[in-house]
């Protein structure tokens, strides 16, 4: 017990000799090795370290007042020491931190969806510029009315083409149809025609598409108004190409409007899938109405077959080569 106690005597006279050496030497001065006092010291650094006195890591502190401490056995240096902080005021940080995390949060949402809203009208007036969708024409023959949409360069009908006027263009008789000849579908959709009505072969508007019909390769004039109204004509196959590219290389761009799909008709085309009339192997039937739309263009394969655009879908080619006698629907585009 008495050497004890004599060792604590010892230990405590070290210590305190020791805390008087670093108080009068300067920093790295002191020829004596530095005695490690734990009470003071709150990190490692390298040798020395500190702990609050129920033993958890002091991670919020600040200073006080100037005193040395350990560096090494042989160096010290001046620093402020740490006491630990109440729980209270550990509370008030951890919610002041939480706050200003919010307030930089709430920062950033607002960056975000200031940027995003710069972006949207960015690409509105991309879309603007591509395409116009203010004007509607009429048809001088009927005085039916079509909206009509400018596309990069290239001005479109909006609506199929309803021209019916059989009494003063016989040529239609047997050569156009409403879907399933419901009158309302015409309304709706548009009228479907073969290829020989869509190029006006009977040349009764115009003589460049006069003579195009089923039974030989066409070689005729370009453009070829066809069965379009005065100052339109029917488009050529590089012109639905050449649209086709404007809006991006998507047919899907090009449909009518479609909240359940959410689809946006962002240029107005407005196409629909309207469907069409053909052989299915065994008789002429009406087909695909709400599933796929076919588009004749002036343009044909052969004697027997044309170039036809289907939309509704994005296949690896929507050109297809397809008989002059089906009826599918038409666009006109402005001359």
């Amino acid at each position: 017990m008495k050497k004890t106690k004599m060792n604590m005597l010892i230990l405590g006279i070290v210590f305190l000799f020791a805390d008087l050496a670093l108080a009068k030497n300067p920093v790295g001065t002191d020829p004596l090795k530095c005695v490690f006092n734990k009470r003071g010291l709150y990190r490692q650094v390298p040798t020395c370290f500190y702990s609050c006195d129920d033993g958890s890591e002091l991670t919020d502190c600040y200073n006080t007042n100037i005193v040395y401490f350990c560096v090494n056995e042989n160096e010290a240096y001046e620093k402020k020491p740490q006491r630990c902080k109440t729980k209270e005021e550990v509370a008030a940080d951890k919610e002041r931190r939480k706050k200003e995390r919010e307030v930089r949060d709430a920062e950033r949402k607002k960056q975000k969806e200031e940027a995003l809203r710069a972006e949207e009208k960015k690409e509105q007036q991309r879309l603007d510029d591509i395409a116009s969708r203010s004007e509607t024409i009429t048809d001088s023959r009927d005085g039916h009315a079509y909206k009509v949409v400018k596309i990069g360069d290239q001005v479109w009908m909006a609506e199929n083409l309803n021209y019916a006027d059989s009494a003063n263009y016989p040529s239609l008789r047997g050569r156009s149809w409403c879907y399933n000849d419901d009158k309302e579908k015409c309304a709706k959709y548009g009228r479907l025609y073969t290829w020989s009505v869509a190029m006006d072969s009977a040349g009764k508007f115009s003589k460049n598409g006069k003579g195009c019909d089923s039974e030989k390769k066409c070689s005729s004039k370009r453009p070829v108004r066809g069965i379009c109204p005065s100052g339109w004509h029917l488009p050529e196959s590089l012109e639905w190409k050449k649209l086709y590219e404007t809006v991006g290389k998507s047919w899907d761009a090009l449909m009518q409007k479609d909240e359940r799909l959410g689809r946006e008709d962002k240029f107005g085309f407005s196409a629909q899938k309207s469907g069409y009339y053909g052989y299915d192997g065994f008789e002429m039937v009406f087909d695909e109405l709400g599933s796929l739309g076919y588009f004749w263009s002036a343009s044909d394969d052969s004697a027997e077959t044309a170039i036809g655009v289907v939309v509704g879908t994005n296949l690896e080619n929507n050109f297809l080569y397809k008989g002059k006698t089906n009826g599918y629907s038409i666009r006109c585009v402005k001359d």
